[in-house]
């Protein structure tokens, strides 16, 4: 399958860490999901998805949109 379209709904940032604060040892967890597959043609199929990375004690970015997916949709 090969991907031909993209689309951000959403994009959250927050930063909890003060502007200038420095921390040792940043620990870095993310998370992708695919939260709905649908078949849209006889050839391409749509894949929503969520990706979120939380940066420990800084703050955390979450992204949620779809990809236009086109080859063989039934497997």
């Amino acid at each position: 399958m090969n991907i031909i379209g993209y689309e951000a709904s959403a994009i959250e940032a927050k930063r909890f860490a003060k502007q200038g604060e420095h921390l040792a040892n940043i620990r870095i967890d993310h998370n992708s999901t695919v939260t709905r597959i649908s078949k849209t043609s006889d050839q391409t199929a749509s894949a929503e998805f969520r990706f979120t990375a939380n940066y420990s004690g800084i703050g955390y970015i979450r992204i949620e949109g779809s990809l236009l997916l086109n080859g063989e949709v039934d497997a």
